[in-house]
């Protein structure tokens, strides 16, 4: 996926596409890849954001976190 980066990544996929909406409602397009083993319920969920939108995704998510 040449121009994304990956910026965060969970266990728990409903964490991801919380994370996915915020920084969707503010213009940042993302990429949710999902590495979860669907038998077994292992590994993580990936968000992907583009290359140029990596630091304002970054300061959001932190935002975010710290409410």
């Amino acid at each position: 996926m040449k121009g994304w980066a990956r910026i965060g990544s969970e266990e728990d996929p409903i964490k991801i596409h919380v994370l996915k909406q915020l920084l969707e409602n503010e213009g940042i397009p993302t990429i949710v890849i999902n590495k979860r083993d669907s038998n077994y319920h292992f590994g993580e969920v990936e968000l992907h954001v583009r290359g140029l939108d990596v630091i304002r995704a970054n300061q959001l998510i932190n935002s975010f976190n710290h409410e």
